[in-house]
């Protein structure tokens, strides 16, 4: 059940403090009370405000520890009472928390790299995409496809004409 909880705390805090940094470096604040609480501790240790990007990273750090905790406790206390070799089926849970995570942090940094890119962006991604899944399939058969698309899904838009984000008025 440690086990769990220190896997599940960890990624969920993570991704909280990402996504709380981000959120509110763009102006719009979130979170509970519990993590609010733990972003105005850490001001009256420091003395000071932290910028907004510090506080939203306390804040949704806290809450994904917290919510992280929780899931990790239900998960662990249920495998535990209902599997007697624990970790040979906690493995593959643990495994595909942690790829979902990745991929929610890989989904994000893209979709960050699609808006600095621009519009004309797609269609490098699309021809990136299908031109990497073409080579994989060339160099490794139906196993390359996938690695080639993603491949190119990542190269394609690099290479596209960049015309940014919309001016502000």
């Amino acid at each position: 059940m440690l086990a769990s909880d220190a896997c599940f705390g960890i990624l969920f805090g993570a991704f909280g403090a990402l996504t709380g940094a981000i959120r509110w470096r763009e102006g719009r604040p979130a979170g509970t009370r519990l993590g609010l609480a733990v972003a105005r501790a850490f001001d009256r240790i420091r003395g000071e405000k932290h910028d907004p990007t510090i506080q939203g990273a306390l804040v949704g750090g806290a809450d994904g520890v917290f919510f992280g905790l929780v899931v990790g406790t239900v998960v662990g206390v249920l495998v535990g009472w209902r599997v007697p070799a624990e970790w040979e089926l906690f493995r593959p849970i643990l495994l595909t928390v942690g790829c979902l995570a990745g991929a929610a942090l890989a989904f994000g940094l893209f979709a960050g790299m699609m808006t600095a890119l621009g519009t004309r962006a797609m269609l490098g991604l699309f021809v990136g995409s299908v031109g990497g899944a073409m080579l994989g399939f060339w160099l490794g058969g139906v196993d390359g496809l996938m690695l080639g698309m993603l491949g190119g899904a990542v190269v394609g838009p690099l290479f596209s004409p960049r015309t940014g984000p919309p001016p502000d008025p």
